[in-house]
């Protein structure tokens, strides 16, 4: 009867380390979400996905066989890259923070109409096309006309830094691979690859504002699916470096999660649960609370190394 109870209460814990913590631990992000999105008109992806990846590993796997294909993370860095500009960014949390559910499923575009008025023609309204997009940029930049060779990209730094350019207030550079792409459509530039279409989604030129067409940072990582296969370091380098020396400048955008202290922790947890359960329910209930303890140290862990 022991043995019979010691398993039950061991599958419970287990159940609850793995798929009930987690979300416990990412609760601040749903309130935050609710908050800024009170219709959840710009759920994009799924947060519990994004919980799950982030402290339970084995729930972010069976979690994706229930989850819509266009709410998932096609690559798995993904859910790294979102949660860092969440964690470096939030309005609310972080002073001058940036980050809506809109700026993550819908666009950069911080509302209707600027605080000043725009080129050309003193446009009072964003725009909504990309050769409006296209004009604005450019007047942004200091260009009159589309640079024709590479040594003609020369921007004004001056004129990028306009209060009403959000994306400079991103900390995206004028030389940014994204931005040259998108004014010059050139796929290479100084011998690297640089991604026509990934600013389109920031500027809120493509699609809605989910399913497999999506706006925002998660439009913009579908526009690049896994960049090249270079992943992360590639997506940073696209929006955050200047060209032509790749040197990301948002070093928060990758993971704070430190894998050592993970491992670490759930074989520290997992010997003090299997200690303990050895010394109430004998030899098996030592090997199911090890299990327990690595669930729950591995989750733990995590909370603690900087991991939202």
């Amino acid at each position: 009867m022991n043995l019979i109870f010691s398993i039950i209460f061991c599958i419970i814990i287990l159940i609850v380390l793995i798929y009930i913590t987690p979300l416990i631990q990412f609760q601040s992000w749903y309130d935050w979400w609710n908050t800024y999105d009170p219709d959840n008109k710009n759920r994009c992806f799924s947060l519990t996905m994004m919980a799950y990846y982030k402290y339970s590993y084995i729930a972010y796997e069976s979690y994706k066989l229930i989850t819509p294909l266009p709410n998932q993370f096609t690559y798995d860095w993904w859910a790294l890259f979102l949660s860092s500009i969440m964690a470096g960014e939030a309005i609310g949390i972080v002073p001058n923070g940036l980050c809506t559910p809109k700026a993550l499923c819908e666009s950069l575009i911080p509302g209707d109409y600027p605080t000043n008025p725009l080129p050309p023609n003193n446009v009072r309204a964003w725009p909504t096309t990309a050769n409006g997009w296209t004009d604005l940029l450019l007047a942004w930049l200091g260009f009159t006309t589309i640079p024709l060779k590479e040594e003609d990209w020369k921007p004004d730094e001056t004129k990028w830094s306009n209060p009403d350019n959000f994306l400079n207030k991103w900390g995206i550079p004028a030389d940014s691979p994204a931005v040259i792409a998108f004014i010059t459509d050139w796929p290479v530039y100084k011998s690297d690859k640089i991604y026509p279409g990934v600013l389109n989604p920031l500027l809120g030129l493509q699609g809605g504002i989910g399913g497999f067409s999506a706006g925002g940072w998660f439009g913009y990582l579908q526009a690049g699916q896994d960049f090249g296969n270079y992943g992360l370091a590639e997506a940073n380098r696209m929006i955050w470096s200047s060209e032509p020396l790749p040197s990301i400048k948002k070093a928060q955008k990758e993971s704070k999660c430190n894998a050592a202290s993970i491992t670490s922790g759930a074989i520290g947890m997992s010997m003090g649960v299997g200690f303990a359960a050895a010394a109430l329910f004998g030899p098996i209930g030592a090997v199911i609370g090890a299990l327990v303890g690595a669930a729950g140290g591995g989750a733990l862990s995590a909370a603690s190394t900087g991991c939202i």
